[in-house]
């Protein structure tokens, strides 16, 4: 369990953090602490319900089943998601987009005077074509060479915590995972990783089901409090909340442990998920995350370069289009339109690019146009 990078090798696998590990898994020691615990109050939650305050209730046992445990279950799900999922992290040897879109035009350009050289049948006519075009293009080698000549070389931004790598414009680093992350909201201890562009669906996802149950689970006790009669009374040695409850069969004693840890643990929840659920609404309407709106708001960023790339689909949930679906509802993978994942996160990456962190600016940005196609 460490801050920032790190990787360990269980079962011949290698899981972490790290450039060269497989798996992703943070193992950042707040993290390894809290996720159990989650789950594990989460379970008790649960468990408690089923055995303290669905006895002789049919309403409870029909929104137990029906609402409670299908929602229990995505919860879980989106947990899982969110915590095996790798956020967004950049990649030893990730390349701009930029020079890649370079390097296209260029073709394009070439196959149009190919095209247009071979349209022509009078070879004279050709030949005059290619003096003219040789002359001009004379000129204009000298025009570009003296503007680069005038203007200086811009440096691909790099991230010295990550050995100098290529940074993305929206890709910020994280201390706790030791990584670039592409749109970081922040690193959540209680699902044990980053929050980023790959896996803040599932996040989203993980707190909405949580909001739910806690709510499902707040009518339960309150139609058990209804049914049972709870109220409060005179404090004594044995009931030291002074609360009292009719002897009707099914019903618990209310100052037992088991229904104070259930009701406490219910109210936290919903407290909680209700202000996280709150927080996660501009990332779905604005597409920034929380790093960047705080970039853009103190001025350190403007919203053309860290916003939205693309506007014809939500970002988050992924899709054709703005609009609801029931995808959006799923642990699922987000699908994004073809072409559209490089341009979300901000880079190019292929397995033979290497690892070239510390390659000079020209090495980065010469990519052939076999890399681009």
């Amino acid at each position: 369990m460490s801050f920032g990078r790190s990787e360990h090798r269980i079962f011949g696998k290698v899981y972490g953090t790290s450039f060269h590990a497989k798996h992703w898994r943070s193992f950042y020691c707040l993290g390894v602490f809290y996720l159990p615990l989650s789950v594990a109050l989460h379970s008790f939650i649960a468990v408690s319900l089923a055995t303290n305050f669905l006895s002789n209730s049919v309403p409870a046992i029909i929104i137990y089943s029906s609402i409670y445990i299908p929602c229990y279950c995505l919860a879980m799900a989106s947990l899982y998601m969110t915590t095996v999922t790798d956020p967004g992290a950049v990649p030893l040897g990730a390349r701009p987009l930029a020079s890649c879109d370079e390097k296209k035009a260029q073709h394009a350009e070439v196959e149009m005077v190919e095209t247009t050289s071979e349209a022509v049948e009078d070879k004279s006519l050709m030949a005059q074509h290619l003096d003219q075009d040789n002359q001009m293009s004379s000129s204009r080698e000298e025009e570009d060479n003296s503007e680069l000549r005038a203007k200086p070389t811009v440096d691909i931004p790099r991230c010295e915590k990550c050995d100098g790598n290529y940074k993305p414009p929206r890709a910020h680093h994280d201390k706790f995972t030791g990584r670039c992350i592409v749109k970081l909201d922040h690193y959540c201890p209680f699902v044990c990783n980053a929050i980023g562009a790959l896996n803040h669906k599932y996040f989203f996802l993980f707190i909405l089901y949580t909001f739910i149950v806690c709510i499902a689970a707040g009518i339960l006790l309150i139609l058990r409090f209804i049914r049972c009669g709870y109220r409060f009374g005179v404090a004594t040695q044995d009931n030291w909340l002074g609360l009292d409850y009719d002897p009707i069969p099914g019903c618990k004693d209310p100052s037992s442990l088991v229904v104070i840890a259930t009701f406490t643990l219910t109210a936290w929840f919903t407290l909680v998920s209700t202000v996280s659920l709150l927080g996660q609404f501009p990332v779905i309407t604005t597409g920034n995350a929380l790093v960047a709106r705080k970039k853009i708001r103190q001025g350190k960023a403007e919203e053309k370069e860290i916003g939205r790339v693309r506007t014809d689909f939500n970002e988050m949930f992924g899709g054709t289009s703005n609009h609801f679906a029931l995808h959006w509802l799923l642990p699922m993978p987000p699908l994004f339109p073809e072409g559209a994942k490089e341009k979300i996160l901000g880079y190019k990456y292929e397995s033979y690019y290497g690892e070239i962190p510390g390659d000079s600016h020209n090495t980065l940005m010469n990519i052939s146009n076999a890399e681009c196609a």
